[in-house]
């Protein structure tokens, strides 16, 4: 049955199709730059060699395999044995989302370190989730010291502490030892940190006592860890 008599058939009008919003002929033209800013970056050959291999589907073995080789990177790269380390396809907003969204019962109290535009993002992302919001407020340029944060902890007893480990918009550096993760485990607080900037800057997530971190690995994916506890929280099972 052609198009015409199937269209009569289902008393549908089929004009002539337009041509107004027809796309260029030809391959896209992608020019050559120079990306200098914390993201996105210029991919390595080897990575824009690998985006030119034949697709898989997502529930194809050598696919799933291929995960379980990122995976293990994950895990060295953050030195973690976490089995909760998985890709999320998105921007780095995507994995702080996901934090959030995941970790943070509406009313629960949540301090977040405010020293550039990421920790206001957070700030009003946690408020939209119903999120009881304290914000620790630094001057940009500045970061927080151990000492302001297990105080803030100490006296406030929150569900999170969110830290943003480099500050892009500012260029900054929070530091995330000194005993604060084991301040947060004190306090029953769980410590989450955006490395999305800071991949090339050490995080210990078992030695810092990290709960939970987003980071970008690549040009738009996002990588999730969450460490496991056995005693601390049944449904998410997380470790501090």
């Amino acid at each position: 049955m052609g198009v015409q008599e199937l269209a009569k058939e289902r008393s549908e009008s089929m004009d002539k199709l337009s041509n107004k919003a027809r796309t260029p002929r030809g391959p896209i033209q992608v020019p050559s730059r120079l990306l200098m800013g914390p993201g996105p970056t210029n991919a390595h050959p080897r990575i824009l060699a690998a985006q030119c291999l034949p697709l898989l589907g997502h529930m194809h073995p050598p696919f799933i395999h291929i995960m379980d080789e990122i995976k293990e990177g994950l895990q060295y790269m953050f030195q973690t044995e976490s089995p909760y380390t998985l890709m999320i396809s998105g921007t780095g907003h995507a994995g702080m989302e996901a934090a959030v969204a995941n970790l943070l019962e509406p009313g629960e109290k949540i301090i977040v370190g405010v020293n550039g535009i990421w920790g206001e993002r957070v700030a009003d992302l946690a408020e939209r989730y119903q999120g009881d919001v304290i914000q620790l407020k630094a001057v940009p340029g500045s970061t927080f010291s151990i000492q302001q944060l297990k105080a803030a902890v100490e006296q406030h007893k929150p569900a999170i502490l969110f830290l943003v480990q480099g500050e892009s918009s500012t260029g900054t550096h929070q530091a995330l030892g000194g005993g604060l993760g084991e301040a947060c485990t004190a306090a029953g607080t769980l410590l989450v940190v955006d490395t999305v900037s800071k991949a090339h800057v050490p995080c210990r997530m078992r030695q810092w006592h990290i709960s939970a971190h987003s980071c970008a690995c690549g040009q738009q994916h996002i990588a999730e860890v969450l460490q496991p506890l056995e005693t601390f929280c049944q449904v998410f099972q997380l470790h501090m």
